[in-house]
């Protein structure tokens, strides 16, 4: 197993219910409504169903990079397809290389904003921002300069947008 992999617990909190992710037990404990913990471990289901959870497992992390690439290329205006396509061979090549989590992108709406808010050029953010850590760059993306500023750009995407509109709009 790869060590970023080994080192992942993970707790997720969705309405209602609590889940905590252990790898290297290979069990996840399910608390639904504060009832009582429900644990799933690998080690007691059948190796062929473990195969098909790892086969959803890999399509659910690959579908869902894919996913938010495509979002971004749209934000952004670039070409969804071409951010899908090599975002999946980008996340492929991580888990091959035994990467678990690792940020593929630091481009998009993010170093538009700051690079607004810091007078530099997207490529000068765009290589800071590859040399930042995970909570450096969740640090930029929670900061309340750039969540203006991103909404700002929002604002003047959406503009830009109705602008090209047709039609009269009725009720």
């Amino acid at each position: 197993m790869a060590k970023d992999a080994k080192k992942m617990a993970e707790s997720t909190k969705i309405k209602n219910l609590s889940r905590v992710k252990d790898v290297p037990a290979g069990t996840v404990t399910f608390t639904v409504m504060g009832g009582k913990p429900i644990v799933a471990s690998l080690a007691k289901i059948p190796k062929e169903v473990q195969q098909h959870l790892m086969v959803h497992g890999l399509a659910q992390k690959i579908g869902d990079a894919i996913t938010s690439a495509q979002a971004e290329a749209k934000e952004s205006g670039a070409d969804m397809a071409g951010a899908g396509n090599s975002t999946a061979v980008a996340e492929i090549d991580k888990l091959v290389r035994g990467v678990w989590a690792e940020r593929t992108s630091t481009g998009g709406i993010l170093v538009l904003a700051l690079s607004r808010i810091m007078k530099k050029t997207e490529d000068e953010v765009r290589a800071a921002l590859a040399k930042k850590s995970e909570a450096e760059i969740e640090k930029y993306e929670a900061d309340s300069r750039v969540k203006a500023q991103i909404a700002t750009i929002r604002a003047e995407r959406a503009a830009a947008k109705a602008k090209g509109a047709e039609g009269a709009l009725t009720l």
